[in-house]
């Protein structure tokens, strides 16, 4: 198998093609209050249209269909758990509709380091790379004092989205803003190329980033995103970590043609939830991101939900008090992963034939139901808080960009909604039921929301 996969590499080395793809700055400009009160008065109109077009898409386009069914799945599960909502906020100046917490990104490398760094033989320079769904990033480390710490001097890591000149075939392999598309359900040479491609950025982030003048003396990879799942829980027969490590063996060379040390995995979805746990209650940030509220809940009565572009993490610690986390510990951390929950569609999702007037995707609100369960939302007790974060605000701006221009109690609903949202303040669930509901067309299941409730998302 190895060798057969190895032709197909060294054969697809010899036909690709380079991607030209314009980058796109990723600095971000804060509004003030009176900028962005004027910007949202001078769009509506332009808003209006477009969510007027939107209404009339065609359902084979599931874009906002499937974004309806994960805000929708986040909301009716939090309504059915007795739970109030705090979302994402999008700080920056192309998306003020959704203001808010800024814990985000991969939390979960941090205890993960450590324990590359307690074990024997850890490199002194490490690149690690963490491989997502929808986009590779690779850091570079030195081991100092028994600690990985970032090397002084830019640059400190390694996007792929910001190398989208890295060849790729001729294959159309990136998204929006140069995420990857998906590619877990690809198979045969399209596959073994796809392995490639992401072996060349591993490649290029080695010889990109640098420790004090050298390169690092090992590379280590782990592997997150929907085909981590379809491995390790459906166990589907691609033997897709035979074929990364064979491209990686084909392509991880230095400038001389000496191969590069590495060590690649899949990562399991209750593992990367287990880190991303630690790194939030453990660690501080917990505390960082309690301070940024305009309504902070108790902290034992907080479940922490990231949701990333293919699979969502969620947790809770059962040593926390209502006013601090000091006493947790790792041990402490109850966490769980679904590897199939994200904000972004797989290509089967893609391509599903959506019924007007139905949730298309009602395996996502049993998903996460199932997800906050086994993440101990039930041990906190009545009224807890859930913090639903990254990637779901996105999909949270696009619902507000839509609402914005609707009428009626969707408007007001909408306008309540959004202010609490940009002061960092709680949620009630049944507002975001009602808003994602109407959004994608479809009625909620179960009775969890009264009209009084809904009434009150007015205010």
């Amino acid at each position: 198998m190895s060798r057969s996969i190895l032709l197909a590499c060294a054969a697809a080395t010899l036909s690709f093609q380079t991607l030209h793809a314009e980058r796109h700055s990723s600095e971000q400009e804060t509004l003030t209050n009176e900028e962005e009160h004027e910007w949202l008065k001078s769009v509506e109109a332009e808003v209006k249209t477009a969510a007027e077009a939107a209404k009339v898409k065609s359902m084979r386009d599931n874009d906002v269909p499937y974004r309806a069914s994960v805000l929708y799945a986040a909301a009716n599960a939090a309504a059915q758990f007795g739970a109030s909502m705090i979302i994402e906020r999008k700080n920056d100046k192309k998306k003020p509709l959704t203001m808010g917490a800024t814990f985000t990104g991969a939390g979960w490398v941090t205890p993960f380091l450590e324990e590359i760094a307690e074990g024997d033989g850890a490199p002194q320079c490490l690149l690690f790379v963490d491989l997502g769904g929808g986009s590779l990033t690779g850091f570079i480390y030195e081991l100092s004092g028994g600690s990985y710490v970032a090397p002084d001097g830019p640059p400190a890591e390694y996007k792929s989205k910001n190398n989208p000149d890295v060849s790729a075939f001729g294959l159309d392999i990136y998204g929006e803003k140069n995420t990857f598309k998906d590619y877990s359900r690809k198979e045969g040479q399209e596959l073994n190329q796809w392995a490639v491609i992401l072996a060349m950025h591993i490649r290029k982030a080695f010889r990109t980033l640098q420790c004090s003048g050298s390169h690092a003396d090992a590379v280590w990879i782990r592997q997150t995103g929907k085909i981590r799942h379809l491995e390790l829980v459906e166990k589907t027969g691609k033997m897709w970590d035979v074929q990364m490590r064979s491209a990686l063996k084909f392509m991880m060379k230095d400038q001389s043609g000496k191969s590069i040390p590495f060590d690649y995995a899949l990562l399991p979805s209750d593992k990367e939830a287990n880190y991303e746990g630690i790194n939030f209650w453990t660690q501080g940030n917990v505390n960082t991101f309690m301070g940024e509220l305009g309504t902070a809940p108790s902290y034992n009565k907080l479940l922490l939900c990231q949701v990333g572009s293919s699979s969502t993490q969620a947790s809770t610690c059962t040593k926390c008090t209502a006013d601090t986390a000091d006493a947790c510990t790792k041990t402490d951390i109850k966490a769980a992963g679904a590897g199939v929950l994200g904000s972004l569609p797989n290509e089967d999702q893609d391509a599903k034939n959506c019924t007007a007037n139905e949730n298309c995707f009602p395996e996502l609100y049993t998903e996460m139901v199932q997800l906050w369960a086994r993440a101990g939302i039930k041990d906190l007790g009545e009224a807890p808080t859930v913090a639903v974060l990254n990637s779901f605000g996105y999909a949270a701006n696009k619902l507000f960009q839509w609402c914005l221009a609707e009428d009626g109690d969707i408007k007001n609903i909408c306008d309540a909604t959004i202010k609490k949202v940009q002061e960092a303040r709680v949620v009630g669930a049944c507002c975001l039921v009602k808003l994602a509901t109407a959004y994608g067309g479809f009625a909620a299941e179960g009775s969890y929301c009264t009209s009084e409730q809904v009434e009150a998302c007015k205010e």
